[in-house]
């Protein structure tokens, strides 16, 4: 099939886009409020800004979080079970009775509950990468503390919030800390501690330690002018995680943005396309919330916006489509032009999962590619290393990503509709 649009997309230099992720990489780690991501996102605006001229920087304000230290102990015997805080949980020790979950969806929930087992005042036990879609189910049932089970090889731990987007932007971050204690424990001890489960009750202690204070952060953003007032949105965050260089999360695809940015420089688009280096998505994509906030009378203008995370993971994954009900045929068509095979899709209203989501629920189109399952199995871990990137792959996934970017900025008719909201979310009013 003749695509004009393919044949005019500019292609990604992989030499440098690689040069790029390096270069973010070596800032080191990139949490909320470090010096890392203060490096970064001044570097990003010296690129973007070579590459756009007219750049600038939006501030906004964000409950950060800093760790003081948590545990997890059996207490028949004193084993201290190796974790790392559960973000957003409160400042605070607890103790109870262990009660296993298993992934802490709500019929598993419903499990323990028919067997007349009453989970208030006892520790839930349970293993999600999601813990902020487990997490304030858990609240309203009065647990004492959350212990969740980690899946990161060698001894590593990773790092989670337990609540997410869209709690309030302001003061006084209601919802946002929830009322328990909560540690995410080492895989290898939750294997030991399921064990013990099993054989009888084990009481826990939990406590974790951790300081919530109100920061300011910044999105870098660019635009490509248009012909028209309409918008395209291509953005991708630049923090990481607590801990690691966060190369596939989101080294990645901040890096795709900038080379991007220096590849399209030149373009005359029909509609604006914007680049958007979003900071402190980790924590509860506070940078997107922000910028889509901020710039609420543009969303009507907004054909649609691209999310560009994780791109080249070297492990099995499929070829999934993250999108809303309006972007997801766009989406799939776009890439299928471009050669890439989707195998998947992934309905983004079901819940929030990244910067794409704020987009959605202010009625803008999204979508995000990328290669899952299986999750990246250092995700969120000191283990996020460059060891860990396949090149081909992100540019591969940054390259389908492009050209439905592009595809939105040029074609002279686009009617995608409106997203809707995000279904267990409440939306943007």
């Amino acid at each position: 099939m003749d695509d004009p649009w393919l044949e005019d997309l500019p292609a990604l230099d992989s030499a440098d886009l690689w040069r790029q992720l390096e270069r973010i990489v070596a800032f080191g780690n990139r949490f909320a409020g470090t010096p890392g991501e203060a490096r970064c996102r001044d570097y990003l605006f010296h690129e973007l800004g070579a590459c756009l001229g007219d750049v600038r920087l939006e501030e906004f304000t964000y409950l950060g979080y800093e760790p003081e230290g948590s545990s997890c102990v059996a207490l028949a015997d004193g084993w201290s079970i190796p974790c790392a805080g559960l973000q957003y949980t409160a400042d605070a020790a607890a103790e109870g009775e262990a009660v296993y979950l298993g992934a802490c969806r709500p019929e598993d929930i419903e499990a323990v509950e028919r067997q007349g087992v009453e989970l208030a005042g006892r520790v839930a036990v349970a293993h999600s990468y999601h813990t902020w879609l487990v997490a304030p189910q858990l609240a309203s049932k009065g647990v004492a503390a959350l212990v969740n089970i980690g899946e990161t090889p060698d001894g590593l731990v990773g790092h989670f919030p337990v609540s997410f987007y869209p709690i309030g932007l302001e003061p006084p971050w209601e919802g946002r800390v929830l009322p328990f204690p909560g540690v995410t424990i080492e895989a290898q001890a939750a294997r030991r501690l399921l064990s013990l489960v099993t054989a009888g009750p084990v009481r826990l202690r939990v406590e974790h330690r951790g300081r919530y204070v109100e920061k300011t952060a910044a999105n870098v953003i660019g635009e490509i002018p248009g012909e028209t007032d309409e918008r395209v949105v291509v953005g991708a965050h630049y923090d990481t995680q607590l801990e690691g260089p966060g190369a596939a999360d989101n080294a990645t695809g901040v890096a795709a943005v900038v080379e991007l940015a220096r590849a399209w420089r030149d373009l005359s688009p029909r509609r604006t396309i914007v680049f958007a280096a979003f900071a402190v998505e980790e924590l509860a994509a506070w940078g997107s919330y922000s910028y889509v906030v901020r710039h609420a009378e543009e969303s009507e203008r907004t054909v649609g916006m691209i999310n560009l995370d994780a791109l080249g993971l070297p492990f099995p994954g499929r070829r999934v489509i993250v999108a809303d009900a309006a972007m997801a045929a766009f989406a799939r068509e776009s890439a299928e032009r471009t050669g890439w095979e989707v195998e998947g899709e992934i309905d983004a209203s079901l819940y929030a999962w990244g910067d794409h989501n704020p987009f959605i629920d202010a009625g803008v189109p999204a979508c995000w590619v990328w290669r899952y399952p299986p999750q990246h199995p250092y995700y969120h871990s000191a283990g996020d290393v460059l060891r860990y990137v396949d090149l081909d792959r992100t540019v591969d996934v940054a390259t389908v990503s492009a050209y439905i970017a592009f595809r939105l900025a040029h074609q002279s008719e686009v009617e995608l509709g409106r997203a809707r909201p995000t279904q267990t979310f409440a939306s943007i009013g």
